[in-house]
């Protein structure tokens, strides 16, 4: 995915598990679009599975169901995602199948998890199962919304040792501020080089600076000549190790509304001997917030005018008493 350099619009490029066919989608025309990632885990774990939508504009209900097999996993629970907190949810669980019914009051706006699934794998190492969405909306005027669906893909792997894994967390801020967005990694030992493409919305956001963070003591370069596209190089010769701050981006906020997803487009990381690493990414979402001016008017100039009329009033007390 990537945003339109001329319109902020963003643009999906997905190839759906399911049925192996590549799309270029151009959401403009597709208003939402409603997703579950692919995963993995171990046997016998218990693996949490979020269900999130993009674009998401003043969504009055939803009913959305999901499939998967019933020899592979078994669902837990399900709780309200980052967007839906105050929603009100009706769902069901059945072996196999999942429905989800919402409805909220004010409208579902922007970029989030809908849903949290919790799933216990029930199946042996190597059993995988296809995810997949089907869903309606209606927008607060009880208008039919078109929304697309991803499908995902589940599968079931031995214990494996935990992977590197970079994410860009979430942030936001009002128009006209500079906002610092850090770049984390976890569970490094011995990176000693990557590169990563981060994409943003530039119609929301434009890269003021990048600086290195407190747990990279090596080199830090960018590169922002493409409006919406950051690219990063950082390397460090002694080896990145444990958890914390590598990197953190300065973006200007140049929109007084809307929302950026954060993403990850592309990671590569190597070891000190130049050796590729298994990774992982999680993406993060900035949200323009409105300023204290925005709320209302100006206070200091409200209590000037009272001040004034005030002092209007008492004068003219004072003539009339003379």
């Amino acid at each position: 995915m990537y945003y339109d350099t001329e319109t902020g619009i963003p643009i999906i490029d997905y190839i759906i598990p399911e049925m192996g066919s590549y799309y270029d989608t151009d959401l403009d025309n597709l208003e939402t679009v409603l997703s579950i990632e692919s995963t993995q885990s171990s046997p016998s774990s218990t693996v949490q599975m979020p269900i999130k939508i993009i674009n998401a504009e003043n969504i009055g209900n939803m009913n959305i169901t999901l499939t998967y097999d019933s020899s592979v996993l078994s669902a837990l629970s399900l709780a309200s995602g980052d967007i839906t907190s105050d929603s009100q949810f009706v769902h069901n669980i059945q072996p196999g199948m999942i429905n989800i019914s919402l409805v909220d009051d004010n409208g579902i706006n922007g970029n989030g998890s809908i849903a949290i699934i919790t799933f216990n794998v029930i199946g042996e190492e190597g059993g995988t199962t296809s995810l997949v969405l089907s869903a309606d909306a209606n927008d607060m005027e009880d208008a039919a919304i078109d929304m697309e669906t991803m499908n995902g893909m589940f599968s079931i792997q031995d214990a494996l040792p935990a992977l590197v894994k970079v994410t860009v967390s979430d942030a936001q801020g009002s128009n006209g501020s500079t906002i610092d967005v850090p770049i984390m990694i976890t569970n490094a030992e011995d990176v000693g080089s990557m590169n990563i493409t981060l994409t943003y919305n530039p119609t929301i956001l434009q890269v003021d600076s990048v600086t290195k963070g407190d747990l990279n003591q090596g080199m830090i370069s960018s590169d922002t000549d493409t409006s919406g596209i950051l690219s990063l190089a950082i390397a460090d010769q002694n080896g990145i190790a444990g958890a914390g701050e590598i990197a953190v981006i300065s973006f200007n906020v140049v929109n007084q509304t809307g929302s950026s997803l954060l993403l990850i487009e592309d990671l590569i990381v190597y070891d000190v001997d130049s050796l590729e690493i298994d990774a992982t990414s999680q993406n993060g979402t900035f949200t323009v917030t409105k300023s204290s001016g925005e709320n209302g008017g100006t206070p200091g100039f409200e209590m000037v005018l009272f001040i004034l009329s005030l002092i209007a009033v008492l004068s003219f007390t004072r003539e009339r008493k003379k």
